[in-house]
């Protein structure tokens, strides 16, 4: 009876993992919000790094409360549950507010049960839990993330932000040694499965390693729940020692100079000449 107990039980766990297998994923749409593309390496690496450089300030609305933005570096759900350890999925993320109150923080999900299995949080706790660094949101602003590895195996995550004169950095250890796997970044909403209207983004992401990072093709599932509306250009340079990738909307060109002090596409901020009478000021209107 035991042993045909232990073929049951053996059964019904095949059937679950099955069952688990064949749920649906988050939503993806390629190239857009959660599904970025996945960046692998040509080798081992030690460290792989993500660096999100803004050319443009940030602004978004939120579905969910509070109001925040996150920058997600996310492993594949499919290796993570195949090649983690018990089929975890280890995130390392950077979020803010709009008034650029910040926080980092790996958080390590059961693919199996979807229970945290553990986090950690820098600042840990206060209130606000977070601290606001300077124009993070605004142009020529930089986020950072770096996971670092000895054997594939991550060891630690350095985060960093840059604004306007200030900045804040720290390092977080994970407890156990989690194995690095491909990857991507989402621009995506806050906790609690937000999605972010983002109404200005725009810059450069740059992702690099001494393992030289390939470009994979955006996958079919997704195992965040957090999205948005934020568009990426394909990668370029993959194969070398470091990728880019544009994400957000391009600046708007400027509006057409018009009226009696425009000549040509120019806009003069001196008294403007009339061709008409040869360099000779033309009055202002």
């Amino acid at each position: 009876m035991r042993g045909n107990a232990d073929v049951i039980v053996t059964s019904l766990l095949g059937l679950l993992v099955l069952s688990l297998l064949l749920l649906p994923p988050a939503q993806a749409t390629q190239w857009v919000g959660n599904d970025d593309g996945e960046f692998d390496t040509s080798s081992l690496p030690t460290y792989v790094f993500v660096q999100e450089s803004f050319s443009i300030g940030m602004a978004w609305s939120s579905s969910t409360l509070p109001n925040q933005v996150s920058l997600q570096y996310n492993p594949d759900r499919y290796r993570s549950y195949w090649w983690q350890a018990y089929m975890d999925w280890f995130q390392a993320v950077i979020a803010s507010t709009p008034n650029g109150c910040a926080l980092f923080t790996i958080q390590v999900y059961s693919l199996l049960t979807g229970d945290l299995d553990w986090s950690q949080f820098y600042p840990n706790g206060g209130n606000p839990p977070c601290i606001t660094v300077n124009q993070i949101l605004a142009n020529n602003a930089i986020w950072y993330i770096e996971e670092d590895m000895s054997g594939n195996y991550i060891n630690h995550v350095y985060f960093g932000l840059t604004g306007y004169a200030s900045s804040m950095s720290y390092t977080i250890y994970p407890p156990q040694n989690w194995v690095w796997l491909r990857s991507n970044i989402c621009w995506c909403g806050g906790p609690n499965g937000g999605y972010d209207t983002f109404t200005s983004a725009g810059g450069t992401s740059y992702v690099g390693s001494n393992g030289y990072p390939i470009a994979i093709p955006p996958p079919t599932d997704i195992a965040t729940s957090e999205n948005s509306n934020m568009p990426y250009g394909q990668f370029q340079g993959s194969g070398t020692l470091g990728m880019t990738q544009s994400f957000g909307w391009p600046p708007p060109p400027p509006p057409p100079c018009s009226g009696c002090h425009c000549y040509g596409s120019s806009i003069s901020t001196s008294v403007p000449v009339d061709p008409a009478t040869k360099g000779n000021p033309r009055p202002f209107c």
